[in-house]
């Protein structure tokens, strides 16, 4: 798994929950949208179930949502997903909220024609992510890597991909047991916002 981004709930709850449930208070902007999303939106279907996973405070989900497609926004911190309900309603559009701690439980059940998944990190969960797609559907991934900590102070080693891990973990994606999936675009590099990050999109064909 990753410093989590987006996974948190409180008090005897996850543990990770209460650590984003903290940062999250006070917080009103939901940030941009995913840009490795951004710059690959010829990708995606034209509609249908989207699900942003460990999406926090649900910048990509609405903009998922404002392009038509009907989106889960699922997440560990009860604050977050309070926080991109009120955006959703206050900005009109539909999203659903999710309280899930991702690693301990999984991805919750498709098919999806999209799943977004940046800044977490667990390579079990990603390598299956494949079978939680509905044909057509693609996974959009991104995660820093080791790298990036020559620039920038976390997340953590042990919450990055390792140098030069984009393109193998890719193809471990796209071979997920019980799929027929291609590695339709795979970047590992720095980003203008000075990131150094690992990024693909898998598209499940059958």
């Amino acid at each position: 798994m990753t410093d989590p981004p987006p996974n948190a709930r409180d008090g005897d709850e996850h543990p990770d929950a209460v650590r984003w449930n903290e940062r999250y208070r006070g917080r009103r902007e939901a940030g941009d949208p995913n840009s490795w999303l951004l710059e690959n939106a010829k990708l995606l279907p034209t509609g249908g179930a989207a699900l942003d996973a460990a999406g926090g405070l649900g910048a990509t989900a609405l903009w998922l949502a404002d392009r038509g497609f009907s989106v889960t926004l699922a997440d560990v911190s009860a604050v977050a997903l309070d926080a991109a309900k009120r955006a959703a309603d206050t900005c009109g559009a539909e999203l659903a909220c999710m309280e899930v701690d991702l690693t301990g439980e999984g991805l919750p059940s498709g098919p999806w024609q999209v799943v977004h998944l940046a800044n977490f990190l667990d390579r079990a969960l990603l390598v299956g992510a494949p079978a939680f797609l509905a044909v057509g559907g693609v996974l959009v991934f991104s995660q820093p890597t080791t790298t990036n900590l020559q620039r920038n102070q976390g997340p953590g080693e042990r919450f990055c991909l390792s140098a030069g891990e984009t393109a193998e973990l890719a193809r471990a994606v796209a071979g997920c047991a019980g799929t027929t999936c291609e590695v339709a675009a795979e970047a590992e590099g720095w980003t203008e916002a000075g990131t150094h990050l690992g990024r693909f999109v898998v598209r499940r064909l059958g």
